[in-house]
């Protein structure tokens, strides 16, 4: 069961999937973090939603949103509604797991984000607060750039599609029950230098054609997945599609349309 702590559309979408997902706060349930970086965040709540629900185990969901930003894409007030502000000179909240999304903006030097201050903030924080944090996409080039000092390298074309995924370390208790390679989805513009990676981090995953897909700390209290384990089947097409209407330059994502014809 995953409990969600104010009533978006996701848990009527995921009750109607058979999902068993509510309202809720319930107390003694591991409690997960969601800070919602992407634009469009009422699909993105509904793909994390449904990776939890179906992770079999009872958890709780908060929507957390950094203090003082202000949003375009969703409008304002939904935000203010259904995110809780995080507080990190208050108390800090009960959270297990912090779950930090991809956000669209690659193509900016990390300093020119505008919220590229509370998001130091937030991995100081999240570090000595949070038993463990997954960082997402580009949240996890930022995390490994913040903290590690890795640098993002911009790629000549798009990786877009669905590429294999060989697990490096078998046994290791972040791959439990995945075979020798799976699939993940990507979709970025950008990848990170892995040569300086320092060696109390782990590469667990690794593609031919992606590079690195899954970092962890050996402390685990810090993950890092460079592709989009939580994509909805569609979510490929709807970007893919988006990016054609806006005329900008995209190629299909590989490995998904049968036969290649997104028709």
């Amino acid at each position: 069961m995953l409990y969600v702590n104010s009533p978006i559309s996701a848990i009527e979408t995921l009750r109607a999937e058979g999902l068993d997902v509510v309202v809720g706060r319930p107390s003694g349930v591991p409690r997960i973090g969601l800070l919602n970086l992407m634009p469009e965040k009422v699909a993105t709540e509904h793909d994390y939603c449904r990776m939890l629900a179906h992770s079999g185990r009872t958890l709780s969901l908060v929507l957390l949103r950094l203090p003082g930003q202000t949003y375009k894409t969703t409008p304002q007030e939904y935000v203010e509604t259904h995110y809780e502000v995080l507080d990190f000179d208050g108390e800090a909240p009960d959270l297990d797991g912090l779950i930090v999304t991809g956000a669209p903006l690659e193509q900016l030097p990390f300093e020119s984000v505008r919220y590229w201050a509370a998001l130091c903030r937030l991995f100081d924080w999240s570090a000595r607060h949070v038993q463990s944090t997954l960082c997402v996409c580009w949240a996890a080039q930022a995390a490994m750039y913040y903290s590690y000092g890795l640098p993002k390298i911009a790629l000549a074309e798009k990786c877009f599609g669905i590429f294999e995924q060989e697990v490096l370390l078998p046994g290791h208790p972040l791959l439990n029950g995945l075979a020798s390679s799976f699939p993940m989805p990507h979709s970025r513009h950008t990848a990170v230098d892995f040569s300086a990676l320092p060696d109390r981090c782990l590469i667990l995953a690794a593609g031919l054609d992606t590079g690195v897909g899954i970092v962890a700390d050996e402390t685990l209290r810090r993950v890092m997945v460079i592709g989009h384990l939580e994509y909805a089947p569609d979510t490929l097409d709807r970007e893919y599609r988006r990016d054609l209407a806006k005329q900008l330059p995209i190629q299909l994502p590989q490995n998904y349309y049968h036969g290649d014809d997104p028709a």
